[in-house]
């Protein structure tokens, strides 16, 4: 078998978790299947590949239909995609995909693909509305290839540090911490938060909000590539993993999950799916309210032991998400979307 993958940008998480690792793998342990890349297929006068493999989407400058047109008179084409692609009026890059049509333009790619693969069944729900030919496949990680993933805790001091790694599409997921944060400030309590940062006005604002208007104690996080960020879960002792609950949410992947899993981290996350797919009160603590947040903090402070206890847990419940363990399934896969 020969795959060709088309990166939508080598250095973009969907494309590093979703074409690039689960690849290494099979070059790793398939000899009979080779995997090439290219950055605009589009320009290839010949596809000599059982399928091209498309991260999110084709083309968003009007030709995909063109584009997947040409590809499919030589072999298939498959879209893989994370993230429901119709957003809330209040995500940060709904006004761009309005403007630019982008919804519409990857709707069209899903649609005419041979095959869709997503991280949920969530999403596949949407998808199959407009192509039945939808496999599941989860995130996964590839911590032998990738060190990053692998557990590397320090240990902490006098304060308990709590982390959250993200990027600027998550202005309301941060603030269900606010009543957190000011508890934090007004209690005094022993509580540093490590948190992503730069100099972006949007990660200012996760700050102010965290900090309790710049109280609170505060370690930058500062923002890495794809390659590195992980390393990031060695620097606090519980992950949090807020998320607001929206059409657009329900869709998202367990990676904040997984990525602390594989890392040992207790967790205090909010209690919706898909987070709730995987997390229970033996391996987290799962928040509906502002003051769910304050008690999970507090339970933690006074019960340091369920800290590596949590983790632990956790760490063996995400097993199933190590990308040998779903490795079976996308070769399945493969092989089915071959014969169509």
């Amino acid at each position: 078998m020969r795959i060709l993958l088309v990166y939508a940008d080598v250095n973009n998480g969907s494309s590093f978790y979703r074409l690039q690792m689960p690849h290494h793998f099979i070059e790793d342990t398939e000899k009979d299947i080779q995997v090439f890349s290219c950055d605009k297929p589009e320009e290839l006068d010949e596809y000599p590949y059982d399928f091209v493999l498309f991260s999110r989407s084709v083309n968003l400058e009007g030709r995909t239909e063109e584009i997947i047109s040409k590809i499919q008179k030589q072999t298939k084409i498959i879209i893989d995609i994370d993230d429901y692609w119709k957003l809330n009026e209040n995500h940060l890059l709904y006004s761009d995909y309005k403007e630019k049509g982008i919804s519409e333009q990857m709707e069209t790619g899903l649609r005419m693909a041979d095959g869709v693969i997503c991280t949920t069944n969530y999403l596949a729900n949407h998808i199959r509305k407009i192509n039945n030919k939808c496999w599941v496949i989860s995130n996964a990680v590839y911590p032998e290839k990738y060190e990053q993933f692998k557990d590397n805790r320090q240990e902490h001091g006098e304060k308990l540090r709590l982390g959250w790694l993200g990027g600027v599409c998550h202005v309301e997921d941060i603030e269900l911490l606010y009543s957190l944060a000011q508890w934090v400030n007004n209690k005094k309590m022993p509580v540093k938060f490590c948190f992503s940062y730069n100099e972006n006005e949007v990660y200012n604002y996760y700050k102010r909000v965290i900090t309790a208007n710049y109280c609170n104690d505060f370690e930058p996080l500062h923002t890495k590539n794809v390659y590195e960020y992980a390393y990031d879960y060695s620097k606090f002792d519980v992950a949090l993993a807020p998320l607001v609950y929206n059409s657009f949410n329900i869709c998202k992947s367990e990676l904040k999950v997984i990525e602390a899993g594989f890392h040992k981290k207790a967790l205090i996350a909010s209690a919706t799916p898909p987070y709730t797919d995987i997390l229970n009160k033996k391996n987290s603590i799962l928040c509906r309210t502002p003051n769910d947040w304050i008690n999970a903090v507090y339970f933690l402070l006074k019960n340091p032991d369920k800290i590596v206890e949590l983790g632990e847990q956790l760490y063996k419940d995400v097993q199933r998400y190590h990308v040998k363990n779903t490795h079976e399934k996308r070769m399945k896969c493969y092989a089915e979307i071959a014969k169509l």
